[in-house]
């Protein structure tokens, strides 16, 4: 709670005070299902102990991406081969994990929203930019100017928002310096290669880090 008070005060609220879009992962809903039912510890409590920490702000919008765990865990296996510390749980934990996340979105229906995460990345992408999109036009937020990567992915999504904001007349910029985090060495290699080449250590750094760059790539 701590933690997450300290990240709402000096990167959310300052964010939001100035106008911007705020983005983010894992917020409160995940900790009262984690931690609140999944490993028992009370949802009520572990909410209101949440909300007390981020003084009672929530999400204009959240997306549950819901997948049966069978089929998450075969694409981890088809990923990495290896499961992560939650996805290691097995599958009773991640079972009670989904229903708890159901009954979540059951109790909120008007803010988090489910998206169904068992098809192909396209069509998950679609329905989340169309559940953003609506709720951009909604709020009023209507962009003069758009930035985006050269990324085939992010120019799609960018006119998909500028299409049902109504807004395909204003100018586009593309650079490939908004493309996502390139990973220098590690650009093209797996987890399971990662981990077998530098260690686990050096890969969590990696792969939890914001500020620790991977390796660079080799001029030659």
């Amino acid at each position: 709670a701590a933690d997450r008070a300290q990240h709402v005060n000096e990167l959310i609220n300052p964010a939001l005070a100035a106008g911007q879009v705020v983005l983010t992962d894992r917020y409160i809903d995940s900790s009262v299902a984690y931690q609140g039912a999944a490993r028992c510890l009370g949802a009520k409590e572990v909410r209101d102990l949440s909300l007390w920490a981020t003084d009672n702000l929530l999400p204009d919008l959240t997306l549950l991406l819901d997948a049966d765990p069978q089929l998450a865990a075969k694409r981890v296996q088809t990923r990495s081969g290896q499961a992560d510390a939650i996805e290691a749980e097995g599958l009773q934990f991640q079972y009670r994990l989904r229903e708890q996340f159901h009954r979540l979105a059951e109790q909120e229906s008007t803010r988090i929203k489910i998206i169904d995460a068992s098809v192909e990345i396209e069509q998950i992408a679609a329905q989340v930019r169309a559940l953003v999109s609506e709720l951009l036009k909604e709020r009023g937020i209507l962009p003069d100017i758009v930035h985006t990567s050269l990324q085939r992915r992010a120019i799609n999504t960018a006119n998909i928002a500028l299409d049902a904001a109504d807004r395909l007349w204003i100018p586009v910029k593309r650079t490939w310096r908004l493309n996502e985090r390139h990973y220098g060495a590690l650009q093209g290699k797996n987890k399971s290669e990662i981990r077998e080449e530098y260690g686990d250590e050096k890969f969590m750094t990696w792969r939890r880090s914001y500020d620790v760059p991977p390796p660079p790539l080799d001029d030659s």
